[in-house]
């Protein structure tokens, strides 16, 4: 299982739940790791991921075909830490649009994620927005199959609470109290 990640805050909750150590160190992409999964921090962006995510896969050699884009996104009016699985990607500037296998809304509500080149301040459609699923997606789908790609995004701000709020111990938080689904998430996922 492959985790793509874009910041080191949104990463460090899952090194330390997931007791993931650093594979290596001087490169421009960190890879952590333990028996059954890796975990990749990519930066902001879509090049990023999508540099990041061929970087892992390129670099190590036994990764599985299971990739998990997780992290923070933007909404309308979900409340900050709402936990999302992703059933459709959309690319603001390209207009492309992808569509994810949620196999397990039983644990997770779904929603739609909207990438844009910058970060979201009007919220005008109601997505989730981040700025890297669908390179993620367009990345992923030529190294595995769609059926074992998932998105998964938790809430982080919105129209009354903005991002510039965000510390991160607030972060951490947010990620945290979710490992419960989370982990019968990965569970599931890994079958």
């Amino acid at each position: 299982m492959n985790f793509v990640v874009a910041l080191n805050a949104e990463a460090r909750p899952l090194i330390d739940h997931f007791s993931l150590k650093l594979l290596n160190k001087k490169s421009e992409y960190k890879i952590y790791t333990n028996s059954s999964m890796y975990l990749v921090i990519t930066g902001i962006g879509k090049d990023n991921c999508y540099k990041g995510c061929q970087y892992l896969h390129h670099t190590v050699k036994e990764c599985s075909d299971t990739w998990i884009n997780f992290g923070l996104a933007g909404h309308r009016f979900l409340p900050v830490g709402s936990l999302r699985q992703v059933n459709r990607v959309c690319d603001k500037q390209s207009e492309k649009i992808h569509y994810l296998n949620c196999r397990f809304e039983e644990l997770c509500e779904t929603a739609d994620v909207m990438t844009v080149d910058k970060a979201e301040v009007d919220f005008s459609e109601d997505h989730l927005y981040d700025m890297e699923a669908t390179a993620f997606v367009d990345i992923c789908t030529r190294l595995s199959s769609v059926e074992r790609l998932q998105c998964i995004k938790i809430v982080s701000d919105n129209f009354i609470n903005p991002a510039v709020r965000l510390s991160h111990s607030v972060i951490y938080q947010l990620i945290s109290e979710h490992f419960p689904i989370i982990d019968k998430l990965v569970e599931k996922w890994r079958h």
